[in-house]
């Protein structure tokens, strides 16, 4: 009677575990779809409710193996920022350009003869026409473009050291600084089966019943 239940508990320990392989397997084929899909996505943008206009796109979720072959390898400046983690949790890559349309500066002195001169000033970091005349002077098609680097981990101080779980913010755009910090993450708890305690104990209990 006692071996019969244990031959039970064994098959329920087995069926449980069959269980938790099949839907971890079934979880990384639709993690591979879905890391194709996003891939191939666009990003989106739409009018939020403060009535200004936000952009969205899916996330992307990576291996380390697929992160070093699909990140690290090609952006030499994010593959250098990493670096500096010990262990890195997420990594958000901003491409923005701010514009300005017209900018207007009258002079206070009104010239008294007539004259223009027209312009393009052009930097790696920013960009405008110019027009001076007799009124004054005006900027336009103000551009100026940035990348910026948002990667969330763990550092230390030296290897056997404290973790701090950090943001580090970083702009290509050498004149642009971020003057504010703030990252909340939400811990969502995991399902008891989803813990590796509770893998553990299956495994070692369907071990101590097969031996016996």
């Amino acid at each position: 009677m006692q071996k019969i239940r244990y031959k039970n508990v064994l098959i329920l320990g087995l069926l449980i575990a069959l269980i938790i392989s099949i839907n971890k397997c079934s979880s990384n084929k639709k993690l591979i779809a879905s890391q194709h899909t996003i891939l191939l996505d666009t990003t989106n943008h739409f009018k939020n409710e403060l009535g200004t206009i936000t952009a969205t796109k899916q996330v992307l979720e990576l291996e380390k193996k697929d992160l070093n072959e699909l990140l690290y390898s090609k952006d030499t400046t994010l593959n250098v920022l990493r670096k500096e983690f010990s262990k890195v949790k997420t990594i958000i890559q901003t491409q923005t350009i701010t514009k300005i349309n017209t900018v207007s500066v009258p002079f206070e002195v009104y010239v008294p003869y007539e004259f223009e001169r027209k312009g393009k000033y052009q930097k790696e970091w920013f960009q405008f026409d110019y027009t001076v005349n007799q009124s004054g002077l005006s900027f336009t098609d103000f551009t100026i473009p940035n990348k910026q680097i948002s990667i969330t981990g763990f550092k230390r101080k030296w290897l056997l050291g404290k973790q701090t779980y950090v943001t580090d913010i970083t702009n290509t755009n050498p004149y642009i600084n971020n003057v504010e910090v703030q990252t909340v993450q939400v811990v969502v708890p995991k399902r008891f089966y989803d813990t590796r305690l509770f893998n553990i104990g299956v495994g070692f209990l369907g071990g101590m019943l097969v031996t016996r």
